[in-house]
């Protein structure tokens, strides 16, 4: 199936004078299933908008029939006391500073994560991992204080990239490299439609997520994780970054808007998704959908997509050609370390108390 589906979107070449959209059926693939490929460009709509346009394909008994009816990002929620009023001063000034001078950030240290030229990039090589029950993610979430599933999550793509790095290029992972993920961040109203006038489109401003990749176990590594998430919850950048681009665009020509934020866009290693799938499945013409899986062809030499769906979270994982890592090998980490993490987290009786420095109280 990776090789299969890896294949396909490797050799498609979108027609400018048609739609920028494609839906192949097979009817028969080596193991037996049907498979229905959707080809979407990004102009049209970002995530959430491409979620809601494939659920229109679900019989309207799944619930999602309409784009009225789809699983959306769940509610935004800013962490509470965790911060004193300095950090968090901090922080929004920091996130305004960054907003408008993230342009100039210098890249990520090399590694064979990223591509040999940042701003060249070459077909992609794809892997999907093993399913993990999303109600195992559930009891990890339970077992931490004020811990939320995206927390979990995030800590297993980091455990991930860190036990890749540590057997095929361990150096990465000493003094001060720096490894950093882009993200997409939902700029719509809490339950908005991914729709606008019957349409999907984009609107979404850009996260930066910094891996922490040193850390004394696997329990640590979480805090650190969270820590750092939470800072981006409560940082303005994304909305000034998004506006200050707005006037960018208006601002420069064509040519120089797309190199300047190809330039922004290539400077990170990796690109992560989350989308959210039917949680008790769905099906097409009554026919039930086994898997769901979700690939981007993002402008990084890494790309780490999950996707949670009746019942199961998988990561959809590419790799551009231009650069060295193997997105099998990936994939095989995502479940060893899911099972060495839950193994710690659940050899720990009650709840995990969140550490809180000083610092963070001022």
């Amino acid at each position: 199936q990776d090789e299969f589906v890896g294949s396909a979107y490797k050799h498609f070449e979108f027609d400018k004078g048609k739609p920028l959209w494609q839906f192949t059926y097979f009817p028969r693939i080596s193991d037996g299933r049907a498979l229905l490929l959707t080809n979407i460009n990004h102009i049209i709509g970002d995530g959430v908008a491409q979620i809601e346009l494939v659920h229109l394909l679900f019989d309207a008994e799944n619930h999602a029939g309409s784009s009225e009816g789809v699983s959306r990002p769940p509610k935004r929620k800013k962490p509470k006391n965790l911060f004193g009023p300095l950090n968090k001063t901090r922080i929004f000034m920091g996130g305004i500073w960054d907003g408008i001078l993230g342009t100039l950030e210098k890249p990520d240290s090399e590694s064979i994560l990223m591509r040999e030229d940042p701003m060249k990039g070459g077909d992609m090589k794809t892997a999907f991992s093993d399913d993990i029950e999303f109600s195992n993610i559930k009891d990890l979430k339970e077992k931490f204080e004020g811990a939320t599933v995206n927390d979990i999550l995030v800590t297993l793509l980091t455990l991930t990239i860190r036990a890749y790095l540590l057997e095929n290029e361990p150096e990465a992972l000493s003094g001060k490299r720096k490894l950093r993920a882009s993200f997409p961040i939902n700029r719509r109203k809490n339950g908005q439609s991914g729709f606008r006038d019957g349409s999907p489109h984009n609107s979404i401003g850009l996260g930066v997520f910094k891996f922490p990749l040193k850390f004394k176990s696997r329990v640590d590594s979480l805090w650190k994780v969270k820590r750092t998430l939470d800072k981006i919850k409560l940082s303005p950048k994304p909305v000034i970054q998004a506006a200050f681009g707005d006037v960018l665009v208006n601002l420069l020509n064509p040519k120089s808007s797309y190199k300047l934020f190809s330039q922004v866009s290539a400077g990170t290693t990796c690109q992560l998704s989350s989308v959210a799938g039917p949680p008790n499945g769905a099906s097409i013409g009554g026919h039930h959908v086994q898997d769901l899986k979700f690939l981007l062809n993002s402008p990084v030499g890494l790309y780490l997509g999950l996707i949670t769906y009746n019942g199961n979270v998988s990561t959809g994982i590419c790799v551009d050609d231009t650069a060295k890592a193997d997105a099998q090998e990936i994939a095989k980490f995502w479940k060893s370390e899911f099972d060495s993490f839950y193994e710690e987290v659940m050899s720990i009786d009650g709840v995990i108390k969140r550490p809180r420095s000083f610092i963070d109280r001022l």
